[in-house]
């Protein structure tokens, strides 16, 4: 059951890395377009 909760550890850092990123991509995203949309 070591294994199990080793790869426990490493997955919940993971999954938040995914969707801190994921979060923080869209915002960049949304950034980018509404910007580009004012100066067009």
């Amino acid at each position: 059951m070591q294994a199990l909760d080793f790869i426990r550890g490493i997955v919940r850092p993971l999954t938040l890395l995914v969707v801190v990123s994921g979060v923080v991509g869209l915002l960049v995203y949304y950034g980018i377009t509404v910007d580009a949309k004012e100066a067009s």
